[in-house]
Parts: structure tokens; sequence; C-alpha cells
């Protein structure tokens, strides 16, 4: 069986040093299958909750992936312009 996309982006993050327990896994996994995410929209949920939190926060990924969800998220690039935006009002608010 070919490896997904998050298998392959997970073994990218541990190439750099980034290692998830099985247990996380399997959530980061349960978390696609939840908000009915597509592969792009977990590695960026992934990338940004690792980015923010500095650590794995389940509940963190989640609502990440149901914002990705919601606003129709398809590619990486969307994904930084909407996380910007949300990181702008943050700021101004």
């Amino acid at each position: 069986m070919k490896p997904s996309n998050i298998e392959n982006y997970l073994d990218h993050l541990s190439s750099k040093g980034i290692r998830f327990e099985d247990g996380q896994v399997q959530f980061l996994l349960f978390g696609k299958h939840y908000c009915d995410a597509s592969d792009i929209q977990v590695e960026c949920a992934i990338e940004f909750m690792l980015k923010a939190q500095f650590r794995f926060d389940p509940s963190y990924f989640i609502e990440l992936l149901k914002r990705l969800k919601e606003e129709n998220v398809v590619s990486k690039k969307e994904a930084y312009m909407y996380f910007e935006r949300l990181h702008q009002n943050k700021m101004h608010a």
C-alpha cells in the first residue's frame, strides 16, 4: 500500500526532528475523517498548530481543521493567506 500524503508529510517532519507518537498520529487521522478534511487541510493544520502551540494540541488541531474546512481552503497558499488574516485580526483586536 502506497503511503498517504499525510504519512509522507509526517515522515518529512520526522526528518526535521519533529516526531509524533503513534496515538497522536492516530488522532491526526481521526481528525481528518471527523472533519472530512483534505490532506492539504490536515498538513496545514499540523503546520500551523506546531507554529502556534510548539507542541501537539488535539483541540487546537481540530479547531484549525474546522476553520480550514469552513473556509473551503484547498491549497497551502490559501491556508497561509487565511491564517495571516486571522493573525492580523488578532493583532488589531
